[in-house]
């Protein structure tokens, strides 16, 4: 998809360049969630102002939606400092370079087959379009998807959603033993005479 530009005028008015109207954070959001690609540009200067633009849409979030992000993700992020961010863009670049030359390669040995004489133009076409569809379901497939992220964040040191679960059942059953002790420490101590 598409990058949309946004530009923010010195009044901080952002300004979405292909819809040709001025929008709100939110509205970023909204296009963020639909898939498309976001750049922030300051429209005097140039100055990329993404990260910090989807910086103030988290805070924002936070701010609303108490709970937003678990403090524990945050804390770990502000530990980690920019490295973090760099080390996953750069995996990710790194990712996408790779699938990249990996599907050259494959053009390449269809197209050597094809000129071989080896396969046929219409069986070559079929078989591209095969693999086209079997990328795009690897990268529409939730369980792959949420199993890449895991190991992303399990990488970063992140707590998952799933070592969060099983801390809140960790700090429920200590709760119920502390709240056991405590009632059995209350409770007066029987008659010896």
């Amino acid at each position: 998809m598409p990058t949309v530009l946004i530009k923010r005028y010195p009044n901080r008015k952002l300004y979405n360049t292909e819809a040709k109207r001025y929008i709100t954070l939110d509205s970023i959001a909204d296009i963020i969630r639909e898939g498309y690609d976001v750049e922030v540009r300051d429209h005097d200067s140039g100055e990329d102002l993404t990260g910090i633009t989807l910086s103030q849409i988290i805070f924002e979030h936070e701010k609303r939606d108490s709970g937003y992000l678990p403090n524990m993700l945050l804390a770990n992020l502000i530990r980690a400092g920019g490295d973090t961010f760099g080390y996953v863009r750069r995996s990710f670049q790194a990712s996408v370079h790779a699938v990249r030359a990996l599907e050259a390669e494959v053009d390449q040995r269809i197209d050597m087959l094809v000129r071989r004489g080896e396969m046929a133009e219409d069986e070559a076409a079929r078989l591209r379009e095969e693999l086209s569809r079997e990328r795009l379901s690897a990268l529409v497939d939730p369980r792959l998807v949420d199993t890449r992220v895991e190991a992303a964040l399990h990488r970063l040191n992140i707590p998952s959603r799933l070592d969060m679960v099983n801390l809140q059942e960790q700090l429920e059953q200590l709760n119920q033993a502390l709240d056991v002790l405590l009632v059995s420490e209350a409770a007066p101590a029987p008659d010896t005479e």
